[in-house]
This record gives structure tokens, sequence and C-alpha cells, in this order.
């Protein structure tokens, strides 16, 4: 009888060690092919560092990164995000198929027939479930993806897609600050006044929509903190720490300890000393 408690005892120890060692060297693979697979950051504003320009202009400028290991969990949490992004595409482009007044627009010849100043860096292809458009402003050295543009009876809507967590989307009665210098950029550069932002619940996938319209102070400030970041840019100058990022702001920026290192005033930028 002890012999048998014995093995037994052996034979959990193994299965535990094999399942742990499993766990283990996944997670050891998914950081690092993300390290590996992960391409440099482009030397261009995004729509989504505008809120804070310190860190689009380090970007820019080509300041290095914390040199931080990814993590498996946010990795698997930003492919979640990606996963819900198509699905949802997917499903709104054929929307129009079962009678449904939208249509997924495509972003690139909406940009062509519009004369709009962009560039097209690369087109969507709702055959291929590729359904993000990438652009570029040349004038303003600003690159970024469009998840999408509808069209409603005869107006035109940018189309943003937010996958977060089960207790955020509860939480969320309006669209979040943090992601209203991007709708603005985005309402700019594309010429369309109104945002519908689509919220989508990842652990239960429920949804909500709101429509945000940026008002022309808004527009103003961002177009203020555009030109700010181009002239930091052209004259090689770090900008001076917004107010407002505080911990909870910078927790997922790739450049605090640069940031930490310069302090929170403007400051030349010297390559050989930083």
């Amino acid at each position: 009888m002890a012999r048998k408690n014995l093995l037994n005892l052996i034979a959990n120890a193994t299965t535990e060690d094999v399942t742990k060692e499993f766990v283990t060297d996944l997670n050891y693979a998914i950081e690092k092919y993300e390290k590996t697979d992960k391409r440099p950051p482009s030397n261009t504003l995004k729509p989504s560092s505008i809120r804070c320009v310190r860190s689009g202009v380090f970007q820019v400028l080509g300041v290095p990164m914390n040199e931080e290991p990814a993590n498996s969990n946010l990795i698997g949490i930003c492919e979640s995000g990606t996963f819900v992004h198509e699905m949802i595409q997917g499903k709104v482009l054929r929307m129009k198929e079962i009678g449904l007044n939208w249509e997924y627009i495509n972003v690139a010849e909406y940009v062509k027939s519009h004369n709009l100043n962009l560039e097209v860096k690369k087109e969507c292809d709702f055959e291929a479930g590729e359904f993000e458009t990438k652009l570029y402003d040349p004038v303003r050295n600003i690159s970024f993806l469009c998840d999408g543009i509808l069209k409603h009876g005869r107006k035109y809507y940018i189309f943003e897609i937010k996958s977060i967590s089960n207790g955020k989307f509860y939480s969320t009665k309006e669209v979040p600050a943090k992601y209203k210098d991007q709708a603005i950029a985005y309402s700019e550069l594309l010429g369309i006044e109104d945002v519908l932002f689509l919220f989508v619940d990842r652990d239960l996938y429920n949804k909500k929509s709101f429509l945000y319209t940026p008002t022309e102070e808004e527009r103003q400030g961002w177009r203020d903190r555009v030109e700010y970041a181009l002239e930091c840019i052209r004259d090689s100058k770090i900008p001076t720490k917004p107010n407002f990022a505080d911990r909870s702001f910078c927790a997922y920026c790739p450049y605090t300890d640069i940031c930490n290192q310069v302090g929170d005033e403007e400051s030349e930028y010297n390559r050989e000393t930083i």
C-alpha cells in the first residue's frame, strides 16, 4: 500500500512538472517570437501619440525605448484585440448584403475620390479579410491605420473599434479621454466630422457604441500640439512633459526611462548623452 502511494506521488509530481514546463515554455515562445518578429517603430507621428507630444517626438527622433522584456499576457491581450477587430469588421462588411443601411467603404478609394492630401501606404483587401488601411500625411509626418469608414444613408462616419475588459466595459459611459485625441486626428486627416466608436467587451462580447464629434476648440488644440511636435523634431528638442501625465497615463509608454532621466521641462536632445 505504501509503495502504491509512493508511485502515485511520483506520477503526480511528474505530471505537475510537465504541465508547469509546458506553460513556462509557451510563455517563453510567445515572448521570444514577439521580440524577434517585432519591427522598430517608424519615424513618424501617430494619432495616439499626439496627446503626449513628448512620446511622439521621442519616436520620430529615434530615442531608445525601455529595455523591458515583452510580457506574454500583454501580447495575448493585444492579439485578442486584433481578433475582435477582424471579426467585427467582417460582419459589418456584410451588413449591406442583408438589406441593412450600412456600407463599409474602401478607405483608399475614399481618400483618392476626395482628393485628400494623404498617401495610401497599404490598402485594405476585403476579400482577404484585411480591413485596415495604412495612410500617411507627408505634411505633418503622421502615419496611421484606419479601421474603416462607414456610410449610413448619405453620411460618412469614421469607424473605430475598441476591445476592452469586462470591468471597463460596464463603467464606460462615453468615449474615454485617452481615445479622443486619436478621434480628433482621424477627423482632421480624413475630413469627416463624426467618429463612430464601437466598444466590445472581450470577455462576453457585449457591445456599446458612442458618436464623437470633435469641437473646433479640440481641433485647434490638436493642430497646436502637432505644430509643437514638428517644431521640436525640427530643432531636436524634447518637449515639455504634459502636466496630466501621471503614473497611470504613462504605464504603457515605452519611453519612461528616458523621460524620467531628462526631467519634465523642455530641453535639447543630444544623441550622444541620452
